[in-house]
């Protein structure tokens, strides 16, 4: 799994603002490859959170309810990690990370 979370911060409130966080969030634009048991649930506590997210999965009916959701679908991980900043993996073996890699890196943005 590729984990490169770094978009939200949280900070205090102004004084006298009773104590409560607010959340400050930039424009970070992440994907998530792998939408099975696991990864489907990630990118959907993404998506809750406010997260703008592209997706992809080889079974294109397991990112439906994500694009129901506001997420971009991508027909491939290359074409995923060109539309985004960060990506998140969530695959069953060694040997498909090491193929979605592969692609991720072609188009990744450094």
């Amino acid at each position: 799994m590729i984990f490169s979370l770094n978009a939200t911060r949280w900070g205090s409130t102004p004084k006298g603002g009773g104590g409560a966080r607010t959340q400050v969030r930039n424009n970070m634009k992440y994907g998530y490859i792998g939408l099975g048991n696991l990864g489907g649930h990630i990118a959907a506590s993404l998506q809750r959170a406010g997260h703008s997210i592209v997706v992809h999965d080889i079974n294109k009916a397991l990112g439906e309810r994500h694009v129901a959701a506001g997420a971009v679908w991508a027909d491939s991980p290359a074409d995923l990690a060109a539309q985004v900043d960060h990506v998140f993996t969530c695959m069953p073996s060694p040997t498909i990370s090491e193929a979605v890699l592969s692609q991720i890196l072609t188009t990744l943005k450094p």
